[in-house]
């Protein structure tokens, strides 16, 4: 991570700058040339309906409200780490097919306890260093058919409640960590996963692609042994159970009802440093390889995860309590930003 220090000393007039300073949610929107800035918790939601599609919305640190979402404009939060951009409600994306621009956020971290749901029938939205509770592919109403998004792509996200494929919503998650996978049979959404750490009921796992993760499930038969549908593929993957006792084995493969399969298994869950960062142990890292021969989850691959927006982003603003005698007011700004 980067980080430049400014200290400034500007000319304003005292009123603004006193307001200003007390001020800790700020919405930021830009649409060409033109800069207009909208405070407290509201302020994402009055940004975007001043904005017109392909316009970017900047958010500060701190809580904004939820709202549904029906234009294609890019947001940049602050980042899901310290000094986090949040949405302290439930939330929805909805924005139509026909709208051409293409919708993105980056730096968002979603209320654990609260819904973000997708419908709608864009294409190709992107979500980026972003942390989730509950992601649905379907409307508020529980309409299950509601999402026709295709081709949503997922990248360095964490969805540490459950993640809910439905309707016919097909969608790509590299680098992310799923608490809980669902994606039924009687659906026909689709998801690729690839270098990530996907958990949850095998049973689920439908119509699913899954390269170069981590597996971190439980079966559903009488004996518990694991039991993938039979269009799931797995490569090169390493697997084990969450429920104590039948951990993954050899029935693995005979259990797959024909899927393609290239997987080791593992014998123990004890393949993490911790389960809060999920980066591997020593052990694990040289064992489990993935193709390209970095080590499989997260932190493999070319991009390994990480939470640093790529963008620069405001970091610390001090403000001097007041101005001087010829109206000069003093500010120190920190700006940081990804390698």
């Amino acid at each position: 991570m980067k980080k430049l220090l400014f200290i400034l000393t500007v000319a304003l007039v005292s009123g603004f700058s006193k307001s200003y300073a007390q001020t800790k949610l700020v919405a930021t929107l830009t649409h060409g040339d033109q800069i207009k800035t909208y405070y407290g918790a509201g302020a994402f939601e009055s940004a975007h309906n001043a904005a017109k599609s392909g316009d970017i919305i900047t958010l500060s640190g701190g809580s904004f409200t939820g709202f549904t979402i029906t234009k294609a404009v890019t947001v940049r939060g602050a980042g899901i780490d310290d000094g986090s951009t949040r949405i302290s409600s439930s939330m929805s994306i909805n924005i139509p097919e026909s709208d051409t621009c293409r919708f993105s956020i980056e730096g968002v971290r979603f209320a654990k306890d609260y819904i973000l749901y997708l419908y709608g029938s864009c294409s190709e939205p992107h979500f980026i260093k972003c942390k989730f509770g509950y992601l649905d592919f379907y409307d508020d109403n529980n309409d299950y058919n509601a999402s026709a998004i295709k081709d949503a792509m997922f990248v360095n996200c964490r969805i540490d409640q459950e993640l809910n494929m439905r309707g016919s919503t097909t969608a790509m998650f590299s680098h992310c960590y799923v608490y809980e996978y669902v994606n039924y049979e009687n659906d026909s959404s689709k998801a690729q996963f690839i270098n990530c750490i996907v958990r949850g009921d095998l049973q689920y796992f439908c119509r699913s692609t899954f390269v170069n993760s981590i597996i971190w499930g439980c079966g559903n038969s009488n004996y518990g042994l694991p039991s993938l549908p039979a269009e799931t593929v797995a490569m090169n993957c390493t697997a084990f159970n969450f429920y104590g006792g039948a951990y993954f084995n050899s029935n693995i493969y005979s259990k797959m009802q024909g899927s393609q399969v290239d997987c080791t298994t593992s014998e123990t869950e004890e393949l993490f440093k911790n389960t809060d960062t999920f980066e591997l142990n020593d052990e694990a890292k040289a064992k489990f390889l993935g193709t390209d021969g970095t080590e499989i989850g997260l932190y493999g691959g070319q991009y390994p995860y990480n939470t640093i927006p790529a963008y620069p982003r405001i970091t610390k603003l001090n403000v001097a309590k007041q101005s001087t005698a010829d109206d000069k007011l003093s500010v120190e700004i920190e700006v940081s930003a990804a390698e």
